[in-house]
């Protein structure tokens, strides 16, 4: 029995891969864990500082008769990574291209019709990358009339034509492609301060990554309860406890 502090990037299911144990519930349900499994109800969101024991291997033995050929089968269970592909207005992004590399790995893979992309990764992976492309949207705007020709004395009232009022400013370029560093095992319970905020940028939003609430955090929450219609107008208490259980809905149970 060995105890462990749980470092950025641990999980149940890489601390199993870590220490030879075949299934993270070796680990997890172990009764030394209890706990631990109460206090953190998902094995994959612990928390950086949590203290989780390691328990020691037990032997296994199996009577077999010399001489001959025995099969023996393991049932490993396998460790998924599940990501969602939204636009801003909540909706399955229409994907061209999808090119993710997780642990060095590289898994060509599109999102389905709701915009889920899932894969099997090793469990000690850390890290990874996902490249995305997509469809650039019509942006292109109808030719304007050209002015016509300057009369001789200018006629009163001056005619107007659209080529007058063209906006002279640099075309904006419509993105068509995004490029996002994954960092695995790295989210904590929503319940914490950093858990909630870190669903927060997921989702779009820029806020600090920190571990206590301050004046910027606020702001971003506040914007949050405001563009849900969690408070009524004005009255956004810019709390993260405010917004838990609403965001890990939102977040961990995507469609």
């Amino acid at each position: 029995m060995a105890k462990h502090t749980v470092a950025p990037g641990d999980c149940c299911s890489s601390l199993a891969k870590q220490h030879n144990f075949s299934s993270y519930l070796s680990i997890y349900n172990h009764a030394d864990n209890v706990a631990l499994k109460a206090n953190r109800p998902n094995p994959n969101q612990l928390a950086e500082g949590d203290t989780i024991e390691i328990p020691a291997k037990d032997k296994k033995e199996v009577p077999a008769a010399t001489g001959q050929s025995h099969k023996f089968v393991a049932v490993l269970p396998k460790t998924f990574l599940r990501l969602v592909l939204l636009d801003a207005g909540g909706l399955p992004m229409k994907v061209k291209t999808s090119d993710l590399e997780v642990g060095g790995v590289k898994i060509a893979n599109l999102p389905n019709a709701k915009g889920q992309i899932e894969v099997t990764i090793d469990p000690a992976a850390k890290d990874g990358v996902l490249k995305v492309t997509w469809e650039s949207p019509a942006t292109s705007m109808p030719a304007s009339a050209a002015p016509p020709p300057a009369a001789s004395p200018p006629p009163y009232p001056q005619v107007i034509v659209p080529a007058a009022f063209e906006d002279k400013t640099p075309e904006y370029k419509v993105p068509t492609e995004a490029t996002w560093a994954l960092a695995l095992g790295t989210m904590e319970p929503a319940k914490l301060v950093r858990g909630c905020l870190r669903r927060l940028a997921n989702l779009g939003y820029n806020v600090p990554d920190v571990k206590v609430e301050d004046v910027k955090t606020a702001v971003v929450v506040k914007a949050y309860q405001r563009f849900h219609g969690l408070a009524a107008k004005g009255a956004e208490s810019g709390k993260v406890a405010d917004i838990e259980a609403e965001i890990e809905k939102r977040h961990d149970l995507a469609p």
